[in-house]
């Protein structure tokens, strides 16, 4: 089916006359993009470029070079092969990149060779550089050459090499790129050009009166991605020094003979004019522009003038917030996947799936840059829940629970079926969140100018202009539905001390009789004067007891900037979209949570149980199950009665419990279950009371919850062949179910140990000390030491705040003995993660993690790495000792 949809039958030429025979199509592609690709000898050959070009170029520092000169070795190799999807389009070879992984024990040590070999001699294989090209459509249904976009599909070997590069290069590229540049750099994202080009386009177009007058250009750039002209990238690797063997290295692995296009691009403007695209290029003015001064800037342009610059790197930047008609699109992409699916078997697990990883995923892109009108956010909520439910494609299906209960997170008692009002929102408020902490960025620039503050700040504290773009309003508003997720690191103190959140818990308590002067006064009142520690006795006498516990575990970082905000959460996650959702959902649908019940949610979506099996059990503790009672309620004309027995109400209890019938099924099965005196207990809560004391069991390797489960489904399995089919009862073919449903599980349970085999261990451990140590291996003199330093104690309210002080008390100590270069070793996961992500570290030991990475950055070389408990031993009797000296 695929490959019929992918087939190229008919094509027009230049003249608008159409062909269908293969040889003449295949004459038209090769010769349009022969012509796309041709290098110009001539202009190549005498290409001059200015020398004040160079001063743009940022030049590489020592440091950065002996980044890019450290040896590549056998760990960077595998890790780039690891990073490679596994089932990518496979190049003229047809080796996909899983066939590396799963085999790499045994290919492991030749690729490692093969690749070395190319980064010591310099010389890449030819065979390795052949590719295949694939033309991917650029429109709906494409009938011309032009509409078509060629890909290479190379060989694993070749994207091993250029992957090496890319991580190596990765390292440095933020210092090397254009702060305006934000596309593929790490730490930035493109869709800062769309909250740009917003801001632009807003402020021309309301530029109706005056005389200072506006324009913007777009500009298309004819194949931008696939025209370099490698002369030219040469003279910009050597002109930013890079190392001489890395200037080897990119054009040998890019201008390789054997390439299927010859890639050029003419230098912009003087050497690449050809490249715009003149036709899709088009200007917009402000509405104060005379005609005449449009049509004079028109010739010289050479560019059409049109009202609208349409979309803009997948989003329609012209929205202003009064009318949804600008988002419309994305109802209709929505609907056009689920219809592509309409003829998917799929199962309610499945379904959940598709919608959490695709659907919702879909519109990201938009939700990222704006707040999406309530009205088109709920008709693809509505799209998403009916696709749910739906039975067959012919169908809708009936919702048996409230959207609201089917949003709450599998953890609290919902499914996690994705809320499009709240993505939206997470998205926007990280956007913010990022916006925020990148002060230098260019967009932080321009609101900080045009608005006085960041979408952040303005949205904490209820100050948004009047004048704002959509797209700013959108964050600040979204930020201040999120607000009780916020909290302040102190810095300076300048944090009003009774009315700002600046405490995980919460505003601060005051004692009872606090003078009302003190509720307007800073943070920084609470200081010793003169220092950044905290004044204990004063706070002893202002707070009450448990603030007054909290204030003195936190650590003020020794760094001279404002107080900083920060996403709290729940206070031991780091800042995500995924936390920020889980924030907005817990405030909006706090009466649907079943916090009694969490922790068997967690259970159940964490067992082995089939997929299927734990949509089923969570829709039967639930009431969701489509029972004869509840159709009857739903205007659905059938008998109530019990399909098994034609007696008793079909209700859960009775179906899967009280029937006589059933009951023998129980007896029968391997768990012997012999229900007596259980009709006072809800089946839900019988359900759930059977399978955590199962749960239990499953330590010593029994699997009895699958038994549970199977009989469950084969009793429900058993009822629709009796209601739809018209079957009879059998209890034969009841047990036959339980058995070919139990070896399906079995089988699903060894195809995960089987991957679990392939893959690496992962080991975390934490500490219940209340205080640690720190052991440090330095190097002074060339001379290796290992020097222990004594631990300390101090009041610490959890083990990894115990942790992160130990880290940065062995560092503070290691920078005042004159060490510069430092490996460290930690057993703390959780700490390991917090410092990589920073600035969103965990709120609990952020104060502690700014201050780890400032006193890094003035050392020379600082490595921090997760180790085993057994590497680290004597730094936990440190610990210890320090605990009970304390005590």
């Amino acid at each position: 089916m695929r490959k019929t949809r992918n087939e190229i039958k008919l094509l027009q030429n230049n003249s608008g006359e159409w062909t269908a025979d293969s040889d003449t199509i295949k004459s038209l592609l090769l010769g349009y993009f022969k012509e796309l690709f041709k290098t110009n000898n001539d202009e190549t050959e005498h290409l001059e470029i200015p020398e004040n070009l160079s001063n743009l170029l940022v030049k590489l520092n020592q440091q950065q070079k002996e980044i890019l000169s450290k040896q590549f070795d056998d760990i960077d190799i595998k890790n780039a092969v690891f990073q490679m999807g596994g089932l990518k389009a496979p190049g003229p070879d047809g080796v996909p990149a899983v066939f590396f992984h799963k085999a790499w024990e045994i290919v492991g040590s030749d690729v490692v060779e093969a690749v070395l070999y190319f980064f010591r001699s310099g010389y890449l294989l030819r065979e390795w550089n052949y590719t295949l090209i694939a033309l991917i459509p650029k429109v709906e249904c494409p009938d011309k050459p032009s509409q078509f976009r060629p890909i290479s599909l190379c060989n694993v070997i070749y994207k091993i090499v250029s992957k090496c590069l890319t991580n190596r290069l990765k390292l440095i590229l933020n210092g090397l790129v254009s702060p305006f540049q934000n596309a593929f750099v790490p730490t930035r994202l493109m869709g800062d050009h769309c909250l740009l080009a917003h801001e632009v386009l807003t402020y021309v177009k309301r530029r109706k009166k005056g005389l200072r007058r506006f324009a913007v250009l777009k500009i298309d750039m004819n194949k931008a991605y696939d025209r370099v002209n490698w002369q030219f990238i040469g003279w910009i690797l050597d002109h930013m020094e890079f190392p001489a063997v890395w200037r080897h290295w990119i054009m040998q692995s890019n201008t390789s003979a054997c390439r299927n296009i010859r890639n050029t691009i003419d230098l912009f403007c003087k050497v690449s004019g050809e490249a715009i695209n003149f036709d899709k290029s088009n200007v917009i003015f402000s509405p104060n522009t005379p005609s005449n001064i449009k049509n004079e800037l028109k010739q010289i342009l050479g560019t059409p003038c049109t009202d609208s610059l349409g979309r803009y790197l997948g989003c329609n930047i012209e929205v202003d917030g009064r009318s949804s008609h600008a988002f419309d699109p994305l109802v209709e992409k929505v609907q056009k996947k689920i219809s592509s699916w309409k003829h998917l078997s799929l199962s309610p697990a499945g379904r959940l799936l598709l919608i959490n990883g695709i659907l919702a995923s879909l519109c990201s892109n938009v939700l990222a840059v704006f707040l999406v009108p309530k009205l088109i956010s709920k008709q693809i909520n509505s799209l998403l829940m009916w696709y749910w439910w739906r039975t067959s494609s012919m169908h809708m299906g009936i919702c048996w629970v409230k959207r609201a209960k089917l949003e709450v997170p599998k953890g609290m008692g919902g499914i996690g079926l994705r809320n499009i009002v709240m993505f939206n929102q997470a998205l926007l408020v990280k956007q913010a969140i990022r916006i925020y902490q990148n002060p230098d960025s260019l967009i932080a620039k321009v609101y900080r100018k045009a608005y006085g503050a960041s979408p952040l700040e303005a949205g904490l504290t209820g100050k948004t202009s009047a004048k704002a773009t959509w797209a700013y309003k959108g964050m600040s508003r979204c930020v201040s539905a999120a607000k009780t997720g916020f909290s302040k690191i102190i810095y300076s103190g300048d944090t009003i001390m009774a009315k700002e959140r600046w405490l995980a818990s919460g505003i601060p308590q005051l004692k009872q009789g606090t003078p009302y002067d003190r509720l307007n006064t800073t943070v920084n009142s609470l200081f010793k004067q003169g220092t950044r520690e905290w004044d204990a006795v004063r706070i002893w006498n202002t707070f009450k007891k448990e603030t007054a516990h909290e204030i003195l575990s936190i650590h003020i970082p020794n760094e001279e900037k404002q107080d900083q905000f920060l996403w709290v959460g729940n206070g031991h996650e780091k800042m995500s979209s995924k936390s920020i959702y889980a924030c907005l959902l817990r405030e909006n649908n706090e009466d649907h949570c079943d916090y009694s019940s969490s922790k068997f949610y967690k259970l159940l979506w964490h067992s082995c149980l089939l997929p299927k099996w734990k949509i089923f059990v969570w829709k039967l503790i639930n009431k969701a199950l489509p029972l004869r009672p509840r159709m009857i309620r739903r205007g659905i004309m059938v008998d109530d009665k019990c399909p098994f027995c034609c007696k008793d109400v079909e209700t859960e209890d009775h179906l899967f419990r009280d029937c006589e019938i059933v009951q023998r099924v129980w007896c029968a099965s391997s768990l012997g279950i012999k229900i007596n005196g259980a009709a006072h207990i809800r089946c839900g809560d019988w359900v759930k009371n059977f399978l955590a004391y199962l749960w239990k069991g499953n330590k010593d390797g029994r699997h009895d919850d699958i038994e549970f489960a199977a009989v469950l489904w084969a009793i429900w399995v058993t009822r629709n062949n009796l209601v739809f089919r018209g079957g009879e009862v059998d209890p034969t073919g009841v047990m036959w179910i339980i058995e070919n449903q139990k070896s399906m599980a079995w089988a699903a349970i060894d195809g995960i140990k089987k991957g679990i085999r392939n893959g690496g261990d992962v080991a975390q451990e934490g500490s219940s000390s209340k205080t640690d140590g720190v052991l440090i291996k330095g190097s002074i003199n060339d001379c290796n030491i290992h020097m222990q330093v004594d631990g300390h104690g101090k009041r610490c309210n959890s083990a990894l705040k115990a942790e992160a002080l130990a880290l940065l008390d062995g560092i503070q100590q290691a920078k005042n003995r004159g060490w510069w270069d430092l490996h460290i070793m930690t057993d703390s996961t959780i700490l390991v993660a917090a410092l990589r992500s920073f600035p969103n570290s965990p709120f609990e030991i952020a104060a502690e993690c700014a201050d780890i990475i400032r006193i890094s950055l003035g050392m020379r070389n600082v490595y921090i790495k997760k180790c085993s408990r057994n590497r680290v031993r004597r730094t936990h009797y440190l610990a210890t000792m320090a605990r009970k000296n304390g005590s």
